[in-house]
């Protein structure tokens, strides 16, 4: 796909986030602008970055004729909300998902757009990766959610058969796409896969390995564990109450995240809310329906207080 008539050709929308990555999102952007794919446009949305990430940014796509929209917050409102305000500018037929620290490799966009033509059902597709550090470093670990192509369904998203990440997402646009769940600031990823698959049909994992992803110190879930773990109990519960059928696996993640929390606590040395959460996974592993009761009830009432 290198010629200039576009015509044929659907429109991808790549919605890229950032926040205080001026030294790493010239590498990002860079491997945008080198896609084999030419019909893409760019949309941008800084949480409020503190250094130059939208000045390296603007540079970058300085360069590049590629159609770009830039979108700057004045205070930082979290993963989620950064995100709606980008997939609400994304005009193209398919949408692809990229942090500011991760790299794509040339032909991620062409194989992509490939695969969902032929699966017309797939509400999106998740491929595979190579994880390397904040220096750029190959770590040898590979994410690969799947040896062949092969669709999955909210299910097998939520209980974490299929390994992926946003940079690893491409999602079929809709005029009513499901937005991410502001609700929860941080971690609402794996949410928001589930409810796309619930109401627009189901994901397909390929084996492709398209893009590198970073993990780096900076990254949200290193910098802001505590609040991760929050998030993702709270998901968790949102999930299982709009849709009752994903309760078994919400109450086997909500014991996960019971247990990690307890493994933070532990570290921090508060050795007594690392025992009452060590309690609580245990009884939750167990089923205990007054604890899962409980839980439910002070999750849903909390998320109504920071909706």
């Amino acid at each position: 796909m290198t010629g200039h008539d576009l015509s044929d050709k659907p429109l991808v929308s790549v919605a890229m986030i950032t926040f205080n990555q001026a030294d790493l999102v010239q590498d990002a952007l860079r491997s945008v602008i080198s896609q084999t794919y030419r019909n893409i446009e760019i949309i941008i949305g800084d949480d409020a970055s503190a250094d130059d990430t939208l000045e390296v940014a603007k540079g970058i796509l300085a360069t590049c004729e590629l159609p770009q929209i830039i979108l700057s917050k004045s205070r930082n409102v979290g993963i989620s909300k950064n995100l709606n305000d980008v997939l609400k500018h994304c005009r193209g037929k398919y949408i692809a998902l990229l942090g500011g620290d991760d790299i794509w490799f040339p032909e991620k966009i062409e194989k992509s757009v490939s695969y969902l033509e032929k699966y017309p059902d797939a509400s999106f597709l998740c491929h595979g990766a190579i994880v390397i550090d904040e220096q750029g470093a190959d770590l040898n670990e590979a994410l690969i959610p799947s040896k062949i192509p092969l669709l999955f369904d909210a299910i097998s998203a939520f209980s974490g058969k299929y390994k992926f990440y946003g940079s690893t997402q491409v999602l079929r646009n809709y005029t009513d796409l499901p937005l991410l769940d502001e609700g929860i600031r941080f971690a609402s990823d794996l949410i928001h896969t589930v409810e796309l698959i619930e109401k627009k049909g189901n994901g397909l994992a390929i084996p492709d390995i398209l893009a590198k992803y970073r993990k780096s110190s900076r990254g949200v879930t290193i910098g802001n564990s505590r609040q991760i773990q929050e998030d993702g109990l709270i998901g968790a519960v949102m999930l299982a109450i709009r849709h009752p059928h994903l309760g078994h696996i919400a109450v086997t993640r909500m014991a996960k995240i019971f247990y990690r929390n307890a493994i933070i606590r532990q570290k921090e040395g508060d050795l007594h809310q690392a025992i009452y959460m060590f309690y609580t996974s245990l009884l939750l592993r167990f089923k205990c329906k007054t604890i899962i009761r409980l839980v439910y009830v002070f999750v849903k009432h909390h998320y109504q207080l920071i909706k």
